[in-house]
């Protein structure tokens, strides 16, 4: 295959996964690592938001194995946790509402309700979205970066703990 037709490959494929492809290096799709054969993503529809605006994270779970995975989904806050880091690396602080959803965060804890996700290799499992602007202490004009993490212990399916990619986002005073 010639060079030219590569990359025409590469940009269908990433026209069609929905993959960003910006220069912020790894973090540009929001696919984490796999970790035992499962992937986590985490994306925005866009990148710049106004202060007082929803800042909408979307995310998703991919079995990137060759065999059917099974994990289960216990509520997004159960195993689920958000990071918020400022253009420095620093952890950003969370608001009253975020520690609480922090708190909630437990991962071999007991569960009130359990569903279990089947996913066969290739198969996306997409979660709703998360409003992290309602989260975190966030100030005007700043550039952040969300990463989920999801971690479950709880016997019989899918046990691990996988980061998203880091996705960039950034915060603009309204006009």
């Amino acid at each position: 295959m010639s060079t030219c037709c590569k990359l025409i490959a590469a940009l269908a494929l990433t026209v069609l996964c929905g993959c960003n492809r910006e220069s912020e290096g790894n973090h540009s799709t929001g696919w984490g690592e796999p970790v035992n054969g499962l992937r986590l993503r985490a994306w925005a529809d866009k990148q710049v938001f106004k202060t007082e605006e929803p800042i909408g994270i979307k995310s998703c779970f991919s079995n990137a194995s060759t065999a059917p995975i099974t994990f289960w989904d216990s509520g997004f806050w159960q195993n689920t946790k958000i990071d918020m880091f400022d253009s420095h690396g620093h952890v950003v602080g969370t608001t009253d509402e975020g520690t609480a959803r922090r708190n909630a965060f437990s991962p071999g804890g007991s569960r009130f309700k359990n569903a279990r996700i089947h996913l066969n290799p290739g198969q996306i499992y997409t979660i709703d979205p998360v409003d992290v602007g309602s989260l975190f202490k966030l100030q005007p004009d700043a550039v952040y970066f969300v990463e989920f993490t999801y971690e479950e212990r709880q016997p019989d399916y899918w046990r691990g703990k996988m980061l998203s990619g880091r996705v960039r986002i950034q915060t603009a005073g309204n006009q």
